[in-house]
């Protein structure tokens, strides 16, 4: 972290994107914190929420509608759960606000949690079929959506994820 970085934490320090908590500025060279630990731990948990279907946690659910298994899709991966209610865990408010309105920040909490669960994904199914037969995409937002907000957040949200080359 550079010298400007330091004073734009120290004049606006940076706040929890879970809960809006304000962080200690970032010092020393560190990034501040995206979470402050009770949203951390309730992160943790949502992560944990299962699938009404299969009963498994949701980053390793596959189950996916009828309608995409006839239009020939292989697996359909859910990375957390989503109820999408403000007051429900860390996870739907970061998901929410960044519905709503794109914030650097939160992009940048869901990409630190949810890209290695991701990454993992095209791995174990690499196993099964060869990375150069694997797309990778996101659901899109409506069109109606777009012209609301302006945006497309799965689509901000995919251009941070990398992976690393796979021969």
């Amino acid at each position: 972290m550079g010298f400007f970085e330091t004073v734009r934490d120290l004049v606006f320090p940076p706040c929890c994107v879970g809960c809006g908590l304000r962080m200690p500025p970032a010092l020393a060279g560190k990034s501040a914190p995206l979470l402050c630990k009770d949203c951390a731990k309730d992160w943790e948990e949502g992560m944990l929420s299962q699938c009404p279907q299969c009963f498994s946690p949701y980053w390793e659910c596959r189950c996916q509608p009828a309608k995409m298994k006839r239009a020939g899709s292989d697996c359909l991966l859910k990375l957390s759960a989503y109820a999408g209610a403000e007051e429900s865990h860390a996870i739907d408010r970061v998901i929410l606000r960044m519905k709503r309105k794109l914030h650097a920040r939160d992009v940048q909490c869901c990409v630190k949690e949810l890209a290695p669960i991701l990454q993992k994904a095209v791995r174990d199914a690499e196993e099964k079929t060869p990375i150069s037969h694997t797309v990778v995409l996101h659901l899109p937002r409506t069109r109606k959506n777009v012209r609301r907000y302006g945006f497309d957040q799965a689509a901000e949200l995919s251009c941070f994820v990398r992976f690393p080359m796979m021969t």
